[in-house]
């Protein structure tokens, strides 16, 4: 009898495992028309989507104060002396402590502070490559000179400022320093990654024009480090529009000077240049 009641009960659990087994593939079945289901719905939504893609926004341009910080702090510190009787007593005394120990000026200064940007293209000759080709460098040069000109008269004019030797008032800022502090960071920026030391050397020049400004008794230390501010300043703002002056100077070239073949009567032929005012 008990063996009887043990057949049927292995009979029992093998049909509800068989049937488990059934439930299980039909729930696998049901998943997977699901799944194909949702597939291809996105397919089809994806498909039917004819809304215009965006294209990225990008800005303009990127801009990075950290180059304009030492310009910035140089040109405030040399402003800020016009009102600081701390600073202006430390510039009377720098003056008088460099006049005690000096006997005699020197004019190399006024020739000196051209040579940074006298290497920037005279570097070419020996073969050293800057970054820029030569007509990007002279329009920074040219650029960078005529900013640097204007900040310096226009202060020169609204502080008037008396020299340390009281030829005049024309002390802030240094225009002998500006001009030398713009062949200098040109230097840094055309040399300055691959051979540092041309960068060295620019800003070595530079400072000592500096330097010899004061010793000469023709500006307090606060003009020279202003007009070296106003330098690293102006070829910082030439170079980001260096861009826009490149296209400006190409489109007025193109538009004023024209260069056409011609064929003359007598026989021959040559080029005719003409210019537009």
């Amino acid at each position: 009898m008990w063996k009887l009641a043990l057949l049927i009960t292995l009979w029992i659990v093998s049909c509800l495992k068989t049937c488990a087994h059934i439930r299980i593939e039909e729930y696998q079945i049901a998943d997977s028309l699901a799944a194909l289901k949702a597939a291809e719905k996105q397919k089809i939504r994806v498909e039917t989507d004819t809304s215009p893609v965006r294209p990225a926004v990008r800005p303009l341009y990127k801009f990075r104060i950290a180059p304009y910080i030492l310009p910035a702090g140089l040109i405030g510190y040399g402003t800020l002396r016009q009102f600081s009787p701390v600073l202006k007593r430390f510039d009377n005394h720098s003056r008088d402590e460099v006049q005690s120990r000096v006997k005699k000026g020197t004019r190399i200064d006024d020739y000196l502070q051209y040579a940074p940007a006298a290497a920037v293209f005279g570097l070419d000759v020996l073969g050293i490559a800057a970054k820029h080709d030569l007509k990007s460098r002279s329009l920074v040069l040219a650029t960078s000179s005529i900013m640097a000109i204007a900040i310096v008269r226009g202060t020169k004019a609204s502080f008037r400022i008396a020299r340390p030797d009281g030829s005049n008032y024309k002390s802030f800022p240094s225009g002998h320093t500006a001009t030398a502090f713009i062949g200098a960071h040109m230097l840094y920026k055309e040399y300055g990654e691959q051979r540092p030391w041309l960068a060295v050397a620019g800003y070595s020049i530079a400072t000592t024009t500096a330097a010899l400004r004061v010793v000469n008794n023709k500006h307090w230390v606060s003009d020279v480090l202003a007009g070296a501010g106003v330098g690293m300043l102006s070829v910082e703002l030439a170079y980001r529009l260096l861009p826009t002056v490149d296209r400006w100077v190409s489109k007025s070239t193109r538009e004023t000077f024209h260069l056409q073949p011609v064929q003359y009567q007598q026989g021959g032929s040559g080029l005719a240049l003409s210019y537009r005012f």
